[in-house]
């Protein structure tokens, strides 16, 4: 286990002290951006960028023309190992998604009403199956490589931590809306491996929209009222179990997806509010 600031005997400000061996369980938070108040960091870049994809993404679906696009830009990019964030060694990492199926989910999310996609990226972390934190951390990760490695050459200009050139990084453009490998680009490094670093601002332990805790603080508080008029007062894990008795695969978000059709208004007060309270 080496730290940063024993390999460089200091740590910039405004950045977590990494692990350089191993990997944290911190994750990127859309949510996030605009929390970030550090001159080095362009937080309204990176808002743009994530707003640039989700447009993107959402304009193609009507486009047949754009369906190579489309797929092209749905394929989640492979872990940003330079940050040293997701889930460690040995820890589950699922199968990922697929194009197809992040497709899908875009499209459902239109049946949402009043929910606009390009505000609320975090709504596929939500509803898309087998697209865990760590994916949707990693897709964040590479929509705003472009500002986290101008946020990580200022800092080690600043604190004069040497830097060297030559490693590649997969980027987000949002001029040609595609997926972009820069090869020549200078960074520091630990045991010749990249270090990307990331304002910690902008990073979370764990995201407070995935569909469990929707389905938990929303949705089953909502349902015991029902079951309780209709004079069955049950415990929450009663009501989901007989509400996704049908229900075979990805219950939470299967359940949480159909439910936020449903009653719209709520899933949208649901991501709002936890918007206010981030500030």
């Amino acid at each position: 286990m080496t730290l940063f600031d024993e390999a460089f005997g200091v740590v910039p400000e405004g950045v977590v002290n990494i692990d350089l061996d191993g990997d944290q369980e911190l994750y990127v938070d859309s949510l996030r951006i605009l929390r970030v108040h550090d001159e080095d960091f362009d937080n309204q870049d990176a808002k743009l960028n994530t707003w640039a994809y989700m447009a993107a993404c959402d304009a193609m679906l009507d486009s047949p023309q754009d369906y190579q696009h489309l797929q092209r830009l749905l394929m989640v990019p492979r872990e940003v190992n330079a940050t040293r964030f997701g889930l460690g060694a040995g820890k589950p990492q699922g199968n990922g998604t697929s194009a197809p199926m992040l497709m899908k989910v875009f499209r459902m999310l239109r049946q949402i009403e009043g929910l606009k996609s390009t505000e609320h990226p975090e709504s596929l972390l939500t509803f898309t199956p087998r697209f865990g934190p760590d994916r949707y951390s990693d897709l964040l990760t590479n929509i705003m490589a472009r500002d986290f490695i101008r946020f990580t050459q200022r800092k080690c200009k600043r604190y004069n931590i040497p830097m060297t050139k030559g490693h590649k990084m997969n980027v987000f453009n949002p001029d040609t809306l595609e997926w972009e490998m820069l090869t020549d680009v200078e960074l520091p490094e630990h045991n010749g491996l990249a270090i990307l670093l990331v304002p910690k601002d902008i990073l979370v332990s764990e995201y407070q929209y995935t569909a469990q805790e929707y389905v938990n603080h929303d949705i089953l508080e909502g349902r015991k009222l029902f079951y309780v008029r209709d004079g069955r007062p049950l415990a929450k894990r009663e009501i989901f179990k007989i509400e996704t008795e049908d229900i075979l695969h990805d219950k939470f978000k299967t359940y949480a997806l159909a439910e936020a059709v449903r009653e719209p208004k709520r899933f949208v007060g649901f991501l709002e509010k936890r918007q206010t309270l981030i500030g």
